[in-house]
């Protein structure tokens, strides 16, 4: 949703990718960040990739999440929303992203988009501010609020968690009991539990 430098995607590059994209035939976009939500062209960045033919999934943090984009998704069609949930407590999924009041906004916004059938999944972080077994309740969080899945994916050495990998990054032992207890919680569920770079036993 933003360049380099910064500053947002103009609606006029959103345009010219969209003619390349088509061209190459490909059916679904994510919209991602940085936060879409804060582009101040949201709305019509949507609009134009409905229109252009594509399936839309925007991945979001959820904080500024109102109804009037709930509605114009609803409006649109084709657009489902991932939502990232980084803990179940406000002490470590606020503290993870820097602002502990976030995680009522956030808890809000999955079931709001639940409820409104706009939720395709639910995306974690597994970190070292929180307990293994929060990561159940995420996944009962999801499961709840009709999310398709819960995929979780840890910090890297590269791209995202770049910086804070080192004081943040849960250690194998952790990732290991995360998976585990995540897979006896998503036993009898629908919503599938997917594991991005876990540590692998077998």
């Amino acid at each position: 949703s933003a360049t380099p430098d910064g500053a947002y995607m103009s609606l006029s590059m959103v345009e010219a990718a969209i003619s390349r994209l088509q061209e190459a035939r490909v059916a679904n976009i994510t919209v991602t960040g940085g936060e879409p939500l804060v582009h101040p062209d949201l709305s019509r960045i949507l609009e134009l990739l409905v229109d252009g033919g594509f399936e839309v999934t925007v991945c979001t943090n959820g904080v500024t999440l109102t109804d009037d984009l709930i509605e114009r998704a609803l409006t649109l069609g084709h657009i489902s929303f991932n939502v990232s949930v980084d803990g179940i407590t406000a002490d470590s999924h606020g503290r993870f992203r820097g602002r502990r009041d976030s995680f009522e906004r956030t808890l809000n916004s999955v079931h709001r988009l639940g409820d409104a059938g706009l939720l395709k999944g639910v995306l974690s972080t597994p970190h070292s501010l929180a307990h293994a077994d929060e990561y159940e309740a995420v996944y009962e969080l999801a499961e709840r609020a009709g999310a398709e899945y819960l995929l979780m994916n840890p910090l890297s050495s590269f791209g995202r968690g770049i910086r804070s990998r080192g004081r943040l990054k849960a250690d194998e032992k952790t990732m290991t009991d995360v998976m585990r207890g995540v897979e006896e919680a998503a036993v009898k569920h629908p919503t599938e539990a997917v594991f991005i770079r876990f540590p692998n036993e077998d």
